[in-house]
């Protein structure tokens, strides 16, 4: 991500992750900004999340933004955290959505009426793939709360 800010917060930075990704791509941006935010912690030899913002801001390369919304999450760990809870309900709702449609398919059958066992059967096949998606955000997130806490130490 490209800006003509100077001087961005952490926070400002992570907000515009969060207003240009969806909540299904944002995990995935998330973890492509933190391998940049390994090599700038790496290239300076710190962990200092001041001193990596500060040289983020002053390099202003292009994934400079990704890097301060890393920073942004070690300074505030509980917005991983909102997020992990957030997939956690949309999982679930996902899977009593596909148990829903998998009951109500067995219930007309398929010798009453093919249309609405197709469409059920279309149904169950999407919930499923946001199902599928919903879980590898959540295995993403729970990586990143567990590298941010190694970090740390």
């Amino acid at each position: 991500m490209e800006t003509l800010l100077k001087d961005t917060t952490p926070q400002q930075a992570y907000q515009m992750f969060t207003t240009t990704f969806d909540k299904y791509q944002l995990p995935m941006m998330l973890d492509d900004a933190f391998i940049h935010f390994t090599n700038y912690s790496s290239s300076l030899g710190t962990k200092c999340i001041n001193e990596i913002s500060v040289y983020a801001n002053q390099k202003q390369s292009n994934e400079f933004l990704d890097v301060l919304a890393v920073c942004h999450l070690f300074n505030c760990p509980n917005t991983l955290r909102n997020l992990l809870a957030f997939y956690k309900i949309d999982i679930a709702k996902h899977e009593h959505l596909i148990k829903r449609a998998k009951h109500q398919r067995e219930i007309m059958g398929r010798s009453f009426n093919n249309h609405i066992y197709m469409a059920y059967s279309q149904t169950i096949d999407k919930h499923q793939k946001l199902y599928n998606q919903v879980k590898q955000n959540i295995y993403m997130v729970e990586s990143m709360i567990l590298l941010i806490n190694e970090l740390k130490k």
